[in-house]
């Protein structure tokens, strides 16, 4: 009966410590799926787009209609970017809209229109290196000997910092129940609240962050 009592709490010690760990990296997932989204409807649904359209309204009219469909187009794009385009450059692309379609605006400079053009052409760059600058998406892995064993080595990394985060949260739980059984509460209660205003603190961040994200996800009906 010993030995089973021996065996059972440092089991149980490790499965608690496992769920945690899970938990943890559970709501870190969480976030990073909701900022793929997000990143993802910004490359392909807004600066992408917007690069097009900017460049094409100067040389396409609908000459059948004398409605200009790219100038319609960049229209319900600016109506959902307004929100990540810096003033400047969405004063910009309404004024190039306007001049497409006749309106008495002021004229738009051509250092504006390029800035503008640079601006969103950045954007594309750095959303298509965070989206797609994984291992998965490279084809030297598929195609080159070392690459393969490069990856495969970082996912090992990876899962030694699963195992070390785990390690971790167990000796603090050993821990904490050492000065339980022992009776030294006051070391207890002071290592507990720290713990719990530390988690505390991680949970109200990742919950802010995400609230932004979706907030801005379900403003567009996705």
């Amino acid at each position: 009966m010993e030995n089973f009592q021996t065996i059972l709490f440092p089991s149980i010690l490790a499965v608690v410590g496992w769920l945690i760990k899970n938990y943890i990296f559970g709501l870190i997932t969480k976030r990073n799926e909701i900022a793929h989204r997000e990143f993802e409807y910004r490359l392909k649904e807004i600066f992408t787009p917007l690069y097009y359209y900017t460049g094409k309204i100067l040389f396409e009219r609908d000459s059948n209609t004398g409605d200009d469909i790219v100038a319609r187009q960049l229209d319900i794009l600016l109506s959902k970017a307004a929100y990540i385009i810096p003033k400047r450059h969405f004063h910009t692309i309404v004024k190039l809209v306007e001049t497409n379609c006749s309106q008495n605006t002021s004229s738009i400079s051509e250092n504006d229109y390029i800035n503008t053009r640079q601006f969103l052409y950045g954007q594309i760059e750095i959303l298509n290196f965070i989206l797609y600058s994984g291992p998965e998406f490279d084809i030297r892995v598929k195609t080159h000997l070392f690459q393969s064993y490069k990856y495969l080595i970082r996912y090992i990394l990876t899962g030694i910092y699963h195992i070390l985060v785990w390690a971790i949260i167990v000796m603090l739980i050993a821990i904490l129940t050492m000065f339980f059984v022992e009776g030294r509460i006051v070391i207890l209660t002071i290592i507990s609240a720290l713990i719990v205003l530390f988690l505390m603190l991680i949970v109200v961040v990742d919950a802010r962050k995400r609230d932004q994200i979706v907030s801005g996800i379900q403003t567009r009906g996705m």
